[in-house]
């Protein structure tokens, strides 16, 4: 079941756990192109998410291989396994939503993500975003281009897990309150 005209095409970065901006541009979609050969640019939602807690909002930072980054593309980014990012992840996730009405529904299906050594941030990405695009019935046809298109949007802003763990299937209803 699709609840938005799908007539148009957009083209999105390789987000992680991207925010809900992205999904809502998603959901509107006929196509969706995931762009990996565009140049990963530090400090935003390509490999860092915005998650709502008790004490306020909380950012989790994937840690990349470091380098020359500006030039480099999407496609190309390794992650840098010399922390326990995915444990702090996880348990920050488990944090701030273990009380949420529908955390517990979703957690199963994302847990053993976080369990597993993941080399490059665009296949991190992309496991986590087919998870979303499921939950989110969002029926868009989605693919990859390497090649850049200087289209990409990157939307910055808190999670759609936010969304999930707090509205369950509901949350595809409220994305209708994130269209452009």
């Amino acid at each position: 079941m699709q609840i938005f005209a799908a007539m148009k095409r957009v083209v999105v970065s390789s987000c992680y756990l991207a925010p809900i901006g992205h999904y809502a541009a998603m959901a509107g979609a006929g196509e969706v192109v995931v762009d990996v050969g565009e140049h990963f640019v530090k400090q935003t939602a390509r490999n860092r998410c915005v998650i709502a807690g008790s004490g306020g909002v909380q950012k989790l930072v994937v840690p990349v291989e470091h380098g020359d980054l500006s030039h480099m593309a999407m496609k190309d980014v390794r992650i840098s396994d010399h922390s326990p990012w995915q444990r702090q992840h996880s348990q920050a996730l488990r944090t701030c939503y273990g009380g949420s009405p529908f955390f517990e529904f979703y957690w199963p299906d994302m847990e053993p993500l976080y369990g597993r050594r993941w080399e490059w941030i665009v296949d991190w990405n992309a496991a986590l975003d087919e998870l979303m695009r499921r939950w989110l019935m969002v029926d868009a046809a989605v693919a990859r281009t390497e090649e850049y298109t200087g289209q990409a949007l990157c939307r910055e802003g808190v999670s759609v897990v936010d969304l999930l763990f707090n509205y369950g299937n509901e949350a595809m209803l409220r994305l209708k309150d994130y269209e452009d």
